[in-house]
């Protein structure tokens, strides 16, 4: 499906909600069949008009918007407490949504779940197909177990949305087997890339080294850790970076940083601001390396992990 007729679907979907909220807000039953035909035969009409009048994707995109706009507006004017859909709880509804709040946050967790457990199981089946022995293994991994908060490597919060920092991602502890429940792990996006990080690693990279060393240019360091840098084969080999994604290989806009910290959000979009996803920038360094300093003082230890 070509952007223009996704972005055309989105919003056909959301409009149908919008007017069949607006034409109900004043009942006190739920929407009867007549009243959906009367919402459908409305949405029909504005898409028909939209497919004539806007044929790129662009504008298909600004539309989008402006009708999400007002379906919104249209809900603020409806109540803010009804069934939610889903648990069928009288409850306040989330914005401009039919669902509660915490249902919302279950449904959009798993909408964000379900295709790293569609991309696992296609993984799989392309090792099997080719002889490969991690193919062999069982697939065990279910939605129910791939509920999970925390990164394995950080102990931080993880985010389930795209576009969005700490994403959460799968990770093999052991890349010489496969997919399997007591096999992955799940890490924040930023620390999942070919050249695998370990507790070890991170260990290292975020407790070892503090504070900004305000020398003339790099001299070295990592432009995001202030880690040594090194130019021969190994863990914290130099590697260039763009601090803007949106933008090409300039001198303002490229420094240089250990390759671990050199990572793709492939869930980005040209749509989404260039300083949000999975990529890395010295304030989030920081925010990871504060919570883990945070923790070991909870836990009665020293910066350096000792007693």
């Amino acid at each position: 499906m070509a952007p223009t007729a996704q972005c055309l679907a989105a919003a056909k979907h959301l409009m149908a909600v919008a007017i069949v909220i607006k034409m109900c807000a004043s009942k006190p039953r739920p929407p009867t069949a007549k009243v959906a035909l009367e919402a459908r035969k409305a949405v029909l009409a504005m898409v028909e008009q939209a497919d004539q009048q806007h044929a790129d994707s662009a504008r298909a995109m600004t539309l989008l918007m402006e009708w999400s706009r007002e379906m919104k507006r249209l809900f603020g004017e409806a109540t803010a407490t009804g069934t939610c859909t889903n648990c069928a709880d009288q409850t306040p509804l989330a914005e401009h949504c039919l669902l509660c709040a915490p249902c919302l946050k279950q449904y959009g967790r798993e909408v964000y779940i379900k295709p790293l457990l569609k991309s696992m199981k296609f993984r799989r089946k392309k090792w099997k197909d080719d002889g490969d022995p991690r193919g062999d293994e069982g697939f065990d991994i279910t939605l129910e177990s791939m509920h999970t908060e925390r990164c394995a490597l950080t102990g931080m919060p993880m985010a389930t949305a795209p576009c969005s920092h700490w994403q959460m991602s799968p990770e093999r502890r052991n890349e010489a087997r496969g997919y399997t429940t007591d096999n992955v792990c799940y890490v924040i996006l930023e620390l999942n890339h070919a050249n695998q990080m370990t507790p070890a690693k991170v260990d290292f990279a975020f407790t070892s080294f503090s504070g900004y060393q305000p020398y003339e240019g790099q001299r070295g360091l990592c432009y995001y850790s202030d880690m040594r840098m090194y130019s021969r084969k190994g863990d914290w080999r130099v590697s260039l970076e763009r601090l803007n994604s949106a933008l090409g290989y300039t001198d303002a806009n490229t420094v240089l940083v250990c390759q671990k910290f050199n990572v793709t959000d492939r869930s980005a979009s040209r749509h989404a601001p260039p300083t949000a996803g999975g990529v890395w920038s010295r304030a989030k360094v920081e925010t990871v390396r504060t919570f883990m300093k945070n923790a070991r003082m909870q836990r009665g230890l020293d910066v350096n992990g000792t007693a």
